[in-house]
């Protein structure tokens, strides 16, 4: 009986030494638990990426092109009398009546203008003048000039050479006669190849 009693005292204390042994196995564990999530590393933070912006250059602006600019228009000088281009003559003979037409129209045109620079440049030099007192022979431009444009440019010389026919002029070994009735003329011919003035008769 005694012995009956002595085991079940043991076997009740081993069993709350196992029963004992367990619960502090339990307590412990949470503790673990605890470590493990204190030596978890923390989770990194996902910042979220900015989107990327183009930056778009700013039109650039055309400056507009100013307007051309107008030149101004010049009124064109009376041209003066030319000889016909790259002729050359040996006589008064051996001008065609088309040049000596058109010279004298050169000559009725600046005598109309009364223009007594380009007048000057038609004249061969020395040039015999004749007048009602008599004539003279002029040697120069400056002494042709010299005479004055009123006395060159009379009114009965310019009538006569302006209204003169200037077709059909006859060569001559003097020249060519330029007049409307007979006087007061002008004679033009051929000097050093080319046609110029040659002599005045009032």
């Amino acid at each position: 009986m005694k012995k009956g009693i002595i085991w079940l005292l043991l076997i009740a204390m081993l069993l709350a030494v196992m029963t004992g042994c367990g619960g502090q196995k339990q307590a412990e564990e949470p503790e673990a638990d605890d470590q493990a999530e204190e030596t978890l590393p923390p989770e990194e933070s996902i910042q979220p990426e900015e989107p990327d912006v183009e930056t778009e250059a700013p039109d650039q602006t055309e400056t507009p092109e100013p307007p051309a600019e107008t030149p101004e228009e010049t009124a064109e000088p009376t041209p003066e009398p030319e000889q016909p281009a790259s002729v050359s003559y040996t006589d008064n003979f051996s001008v065609s009546s088309e040049d000596a037409s058109a010279y004298a129209q050169q000559v009725q045109q600046v005598v109309k203008d009364q223009n007594l620079d380009a007048f000057t440049d038609m004249i061969a030099f020395p040039i015999y003048v004749m007048g009602a007192d008599g004539g003279q022979s002029i040697t120069s431009a400056s002494d042709f000039k010299a005479l004055g444009a009123e006395n060159i440019f009379t009114d009965a010389f310019v009538t006569e050479i302006i209204s003169a026919n200037t077709d059909g002029l006859n060569p001559s070994r003097a020249g060519f006669v330029l007049s409307a009735t007979g006087r007061p003329n002008l004679v033009f011919g051929v000097v050093n190849g080319e046609l110029h003035i040659v002599s005045l008769n009032y």
